[in-house]
């Protein structure tokens, strides 16, 4: 990790204390959630712990945002911009990012003459499914570790085998659901879908493709049609 850091710190342009503007985005909606200040330290911290982490710079120390509050920010992914001066976070919040309440920190935006008061539901009840999709990102990340040492673990196999041993999984887990849905029961339906929805969880972060990108581009998007099947 140090080095990780050294390297990444090497490609920045600060300003005369050091620091560099970050926006942070949320990796779900793509909404830009707020933006803060960033030094050496708090990308050191931010990449070590996952939690997005910035240099406060009215109390002159380290801030991991919501450590208090609760409202924080899983690190996701960190970028930087084309001129080295400002780097981006990814994340997935797990709360609100303004301390007003809002969901972001921009929620005034310009009409006419004046500004409108304008907040971006972004955790409303479209959202609620977040928590699961956490809950299941950390269980395969969970399972990932401890199957390197439980040579009796039930994934094994799974992790130990790659992409190629995943992708067979999933088709297979898939043709079971397939079996399940035209044969119409409810409970058959529900654990294939269980067994297929880790496979490719699984897969998924093989191929470093987070979960909530795949539900983002989704919802970016929009709704598509699927194409009816020819008779």
């Amino acid at each position: 990790m140090p080095l990780e850091v050294e390297y990444l710190w090497r490609k920045v342009k600060t300003d005369h204390d050091g620091l560099v503007p970050c926006v942070v985005q949320d990796l779900r909606s793509r909404a830009v959630l707020m933006v803060a200040w960033v030094s050496k330290e708090a990308l050191r911290s931010s990449l070590e712990t996952g939690w997005a982490t910035f240099w406060s710079r009215s109390r002159a120390t380290l801030w991991e945002k919501g450590k208090t509050s609760g409202n924080r920010q899983r690190l996701i992914e960190v970028r930087l911009d084309c001129d080295g001066d400002t780097l981006l976070y990814r994340v997935e919040p797990e709360g609100p990012a303004c301390h007003m309440g809002h969901d972001s920190c921009f929620f005034l935006r310009r009409v006419g003459e004046g500004w409108r008061l304008e907040p971006e539901q972004l955790l409303g009840t479209e959202a609620n499914e977040a928590p699961a999709l956490a809950a299941l990102q950390h269980l395969v990340e969970a399972d990932e570790v401890a199957s390197k040492g439980d040579p009796a673990h039930p994934a094994r196999d799974l992790f130990a085998g790659g992409v190629p041993t995943q992708a067979a999984a999933v088709l297979e887990r898939a043709e079971a659901l397939h079996a399940a849905l035209i044969n119409g029961r409810k409970d058959a339906v529900r654990e294939e879908a269980i067994d297929l929805v880790y496979a490719l969880a699984v897969a998924l972060r093989t191929r470093k493709v987070g979960l909530a990108d795949v539900l983002g581009r989704l919802i970016e998007q929009g709704s598509i049609p699927p194409e009816a099947p020819k008779a």
